[in-house]
């Protein structure tokens, strides 16, 4: 038995083939092509919306920003991983070339201050401080282990928004 109890549609209702003849149909005039442009319209923009859409549905007001914030968090947490891969890259050598260095961690800085997510600003300040330690390990005036630390300190941060993410 059905949770419609005793009545159920699909049993009181039978549906049958309906068809529709266009053969009386005459195109003529200016507003059955206006029709016909708009219906067309209206069916590329759905069918547009569809593959733009998250899950091809429409979203209320509050679910559009969620989505845009959940979408900027997750470009600057790419920008975050990319600039710690970049910094690594730097710690990775063994003399560092002071000019590359230089231009390295101004990019880095750059992306940095260009982060405006504020569920990132653990894991910014943490690069930051790691992106100063590679620009003085850079000129010499800071060890490379406290470098080291400093970015394997700002990679647990980038590590763990990565996994609550998922």
């Amino acid at each position: 038995m059905s949770h419609f109890g005793a009545f159920s549609p699909s049993s009181h209702y039978s549906f049958k083939a309906m068809e529709i003849d266009f053969t009386d149909l005459k195109l003529s005039g200016n507003g059955t092509w206006v029709t016909i442009a708009g219906l067309l319209a209206a069916i590329l923009l759905g069918v547009l919306g569809w593959f733009v859409l998250p899950d091809g549905k429409v979203l209320s007001w509050t679910e559009w920003q969620v989505f845009k914030q959940q979408r900027t968090y997750q470009r600057e947490l790419t920008r975050l991983t990319r600039d710690a891969d970049r910094l690594a890259d730097l710690l990775g050598e063994k003399l560092p070339d002071p000019v590359r260095g230089q231009l390295v961690v101004e990019q880095v800085l750059a992306d940095l201050n260009a982060t405006s997510h504020p569920a990132l600003a653990h894991q910014v300040d943490a690069l930051l401080a790691a992106n100063d330690a590679v620009y003085f390990w850079v000129l010499g005036s800071v060890s490379k282990d406290e470098a080291i630390a400093l970015l394997d300190e700002a990679n647990q941060g980038i590590l763990h928004a990565i996994e609550a993410q998922q």
